[in-house]
C-alpha cells in the first residue's frame, strides 16, 4: 500500500526541488511568496482532504461489509459535493485575490508576486478536488497505483512547463502557477474517466444512485470534522507564516528553503503513514477489530526503523542540498534555511507516530478524533509556543523551530493517550 504512495511523493518533492530553483532565480522574495502562497492552496484543498478521509473510511468499510451498491451511491454523492466546492474556491480565487492576500496580512515587498502566482493557480482547485476524490475511490478498494501514476504523470508536465511559461513565455509567478495548473488539467480526464468507468467496483454513476439524504449527512457527518480540522491546521499555518514574517521576509524565504530540503526524507514517512486508511475502513467494516489494531502497531515498528535511518542520513545532506536549491542566495537565507532543515528532519518521528493515529482515526471514519488531533497540534501547542518564545526571549528564528519541535512531541504524547484510551474502548479485541 505504501510504495506506490512513496513513489508519488518523491516525483512531487524533486518537482517542488525544480519548483524552487527556477522561481528563485526570480529572486529571493519570489520563494518567500511561494511559500505563502502554499498555505492557502491548502486551505483551499482541505474540504478535498476532509472528502477524501471520508470516502476512503465510508467506502473501504462498505466494502469490508459487502455493500457494492451502497459504495457507489457514496461515490456518486461524494463526487457531486467536491465538484461543487471546488467551483466556488476557485471561482473565488480568480474573482477576488486582492482581497484574500489583504485579509491573510500579506506584506507589501511580495503582495504582487502572491497575487499573480494566486491568479494562475485559481483554476487548479478544481482539478485538485478531481485527482484527490479520484485517489479516494481507488485507494478505498486497496489501489493505490492508478491515481499515482496520474499524479506522478502531473508532477514531470508540471516541471517540464515551469521553465517554459517562467522564461520562455516571460510570465513569471503566474507563469509557475499555471504550470501547476495545464499540467493536472491535461490528466484529469483520464481521472474523469476512470471514476466513470462501468467495470470499476467503486464509481460514480448520476442515474443509478438517485440523492439520497440519509447518505448526504453520513458523509457530511465524517467528512466536516476532518475538514474543519485540515483547514484549521493549514489556516493556523497561515498565522504562523506572520509570525515568521515578523522576523522578516527572508526568514519567510529560509523557512520555505528548509520545508524544500527536509520533505524529501519525509516521503516514506508520510506514505507509510497515510497507507493504513483503507486497511483500517476494511477491517473495521469486516468487524475483524484485532487487524485493525494491528496496522497501529506495524507501522508504528516501521516508522520507528525508517525514522532513525531518515535521521542519520538527511542531517548531513541538509547543506549540500540547501546550496543545490538556491547556491546564488544570501548566506542569510542558507544558514537559517538550513538551520530549520536540520530541526524539521529531527521531528520525523513524532510526524509519523501523529501521523499514524491520525490514520487509524480517519480508516475508522472517527474524524472528530482527527479534529481534535489536528487543532491540538497548532492551535493548542505550537501558536501559544511561537507567542511565548517571541515574547518572552531572545532566540529570535531559532524560536520558531524549536516551537515545531516541542509542539510536535507534546502532540504526539498527547494522541497516543487519547488513541489508548478512544479507539481500544470503541475496538476492542476478545
Amino acid at each position: 500500500m505504501a510504495l506506490p504512495l512513496m513513489a508519488f511523493n518523491l516525483v512531487n518533492v524533486l518537482y517542488g526541488f525544480v519548483d524552487t530553483h527556477y522561481i528563485s532565480r526570480l529572486g529571493e522574495l519570489q520563494v518567500g511568496a511561494v511559500s505563502i502562497m502554499s498555505n492557502i492552496n491548502l486551505c483551499g484543498s482541505a474540504f478535498a482532504t476532509g472528502l477524501s478521509a471520508a470516502g476512503m473510511a465510508l467506502i473501504s468499510s462498505a466494502l469490508g461489509a459487502g455493500q457494492r451498491k451502497r459504495a457507489g451511491q457514496i461515490a456518486t454523492t461524494l463526487f457531486a459535493i467536491a465538484m461543487l466546492i471546488a467551483l466556488l474556491i476557485s471561482g473565488s480565487c480568480l474573482l477576488f485575490p486582492r482581497q484574500l492576500l489583504t485579509l491573510l496580512n500579506t506584506p507589501q515587498d511580495i503582495f504582487e508576486y502572491a497575487r499573480q502566482y494566486l491568479i494562475g493557480l485559481a483554476p487548479n482547485f478544481i482539478c485538485v478536488y478531481i485527482l484527490t476524490i479520484f485517489q479516494a475511490f481507488r485507494q478505498s478498494g486497496g489501489d493505490t497505483r492508478s491515481a499515482v501514476i496520474l499524479n506522478i504523470a502531473a508532477s514531470i508536465l508540471n516541471a517540464l512547463l515551469d521553465p517554459l511559461f517562467i522564461f520562455n513565455f516571460n510570465w513569471g509567478m503566474m507563469g509557475a502557477s499555471l504550470a501547476t495548473t495545464v499540467s493536472k488539467l491535461l490528466v484529469c480526464p483520464i481521472a474523469l474517466i476512470g471514476m466513470f468507468a462501468p467495470q470499476q467496483d467503486v464509481r460514480v454513476d448520476f442515474r443509478k444512485h438517485r440523492f439520497d439524504r440519509s447518505i448526504l449527512k453520513e458523509i457530511v457527518k465524517t467528512a466536516l470534522p476532518a475538514s474543519t480540522g485540515t483547514f484549521a491546521m493549514e489556516f493556523g499555518f497561515i498565522i504562523m507564516n506572520s509570525f515568521i514574517l515578523s522576523y522578516g521576509s527572508i526568514i519567510m524565504s529560509a523557512y520555505a528553503l528548509g520545508n524544500k530540503v527536509s520533505s524529501l526524507f519525509y516521503i516514506p514517512i508520510n506514505a507509510l503513514a497515510s497507507a493504513p486508511v483503507p486497511l483500517v475502513g476494511q477491517a473495521v467494516g469486516a468487524g475483524n477489530n484485532q487487524r485493525a489494531r494491528q496496522c497501529f502497531r506495524e507501522t508504528m515498528l516501521l516508522g520507528l526503523g525508517l525514522s532513525v535511518g531518515l535521521l542519520a542520513i538527511g542531517l548531513p545532506l541538509t547543506r549540500p542540498l540547501a546550496h543545490l536549491l538556491v547556491g546564488n542566495a544570501s548566506s542569510e537565507l542558507l544558514e537559517n534555511g538550513i538551520i530549520y532543515g536540520c530541526f524539521s528532519i529531527g521531528t520525523i518521528f513524532f510526524m509519523v507516530w501523529i501521523n499514524t493515529i491520525l490514520a487509524m482515526f480517519n480508516g475508522s471514519g472517527h474524524t472528530r478524533s482527527s479534529l481534535f488531533v489536528n487543532l491540538l497540534r497548532l492551535w493548542m501547542l505550537r501558536l501559544p509556543l511561537l507567542l511565548f518564545f517571541r515574547t518572552f526571549t531572545d532566540l529570535g528564528p531559532l524560536g520558531i523551530w524549536m516551537a515545531m519541535i516541542l509542539s510536535n512531541l507534546l502532540c504526539g504524547i498527547i494522541s497516543q493517550i487519547w488513541y489508548s484510551f478512544h479507539f481500544r474502548r470503541l475496538y476492542p479485541v476478545n
